[in-house]
């Protein structure tokens, strides 16, 4: 029988397996429109991962935890900005690629490692 702690290790695993393929995948594919595609997945996994730190800060009265977890979700919508504005400039989808990758970077140490 598993324990909710195994249910939540269960979850992390697949979460950081999937950042772990999704964000290698997000620069190295020549395809532009798989490019795209594991961008979004990146993107959608940046607000789940930073609310657990979010809300292990907010039990804790950790506001680093909080203050991260924010930023985190900023950097990530900062990057759906500039990749939505300028849809067909390469060099600025290079940067938003970046900066979702560092987002969701800063989202797992956060909830995970700090």
């Amino acid at each position: 029988m598993l324990t909710s702690f195994d249910l939540l290790i269960i979850v992390f695993l697949v979460f950081l397996a999937s950042a772990l393929a999704a964000i290698p995948l997000m620069f190295l594919i020549k395809n532009k429109i798989a490019k795209r595609i594991f961008f979004y997945v990146v993107l959608s996994l940046i607000p789940y991962i930073a609310y657990g730190g979010i809300k292990i800060g907010l039990l804790g009265s950790f506001d680093i935890n909080v203050i991260l977890g924010v930023f985190a979700v900023l950097m990530g919508i900062a990057a759906l900005v500039l990749e939505r504005v300028f849809k067909n400039n390469n060099v600025v989808f290079l940067i938003s690629r970046i900066a979702a990758a560092n987002a969701l970077l800063i989202a797992f140490s956060n909830a995970f490692l700090i």
